[in-house]
């Protein structure tokens, strides 16, 4: 019985042929996940890249078949099609049925100007650039646990689905919470999935911030 196959153009130097999975493959991808590099909080892209999309990508192709870091290099909508490709070769692979359609929603706010939402279906464009948002905020973390929270949880879920000219997340801090409200629940209308672990999350925060002023109030004199 032979396997499915189709044929991919991933650049000029990169010609490779993604396949239905058999043993051999499923396994490879096994070892390369295995392989990869195991994810911090302050893991790189790459990193992130090395684990939770090269094993499937690379494991059901064959020919020109870049390595992780060239991999990561290609442009993403490159990256998009190779990952449509193993999808439409591997469904057992993936929670939701083959589509190339995407869903989309558009957000006016007030002052006349628009966000456009999309649905991601996981593509590598869309959760590398969440990825990206979320690390840069734990990197560069803000002093308030508030602002800190926006950055690091929910700016980076409604940026990372929203195709276009993207507000910023100090401007988006700034906004009347009316408006604030329109984008992120058009971001959790077209991805649920991500929202759904974010309940108790500002209690957590109150928390924090609570330590931090216990802190603050035992350096001064007679704290």
């Amino acid at each position: 019985m032979d396997l499915q196959r189709v044929s991919v153009a991933l650049s000029k130097e990169w010609q490779i042929t993604v396949f239905e999975n058999d043993w051999a493959m499923s396994r490879k991808r096994s070892r390369l996940e295995s392989g990869a590099p195991e994810l911090k909080p302050d893991s790189s892209t790459l990193e992130y890249f090395q684990k939770n999309f090269y094993p499937l990508l690379a494991s059901v192709a064959e020919g020109d078949v870049p390595n992780a870091e060239a991999a990561f290099d290609l442009p993403r909508d490159v990256l998009d099609i190779w990952y449509l490709a193993v999808w439409q070769m591997n469904p057992d692979w993936f929670n939701y049925e083959f589509t190339n359609e995407t869903r989309t929603k558009v957000i006016e706010f007030r002052d006349g100007t628009q966000v456009v939402m999309t649905q991601t279906r996981n593509l590598p464009s869309f959760m590398l650039r969440l990825y990206d948002l979320e690390l840069e905020a734990v990197l560069n973390p803000d002093p308030d646990p508030e602002a800190q929270l926006f950055n690091t949880v929910f700016y980076p879920k409604m940026a990372a689905c929203t195709v276009g000219e993207i507000p910023t997340r100090e401007d988006a801090r700034r906004w009347p919470m009316s408006e604030v409200n329109k984008w992120y629940e058009a971001a959790q209308e077209i991805e649920p999935d991500w929202f759904a672990a974010l309940e108790g999350v500002s209690e957590e925060v109150a928390k924090e911030k609570a330590k931090q002023e216990k802190k603050k109030a035992k350096l001064k004199p007679g704290g």
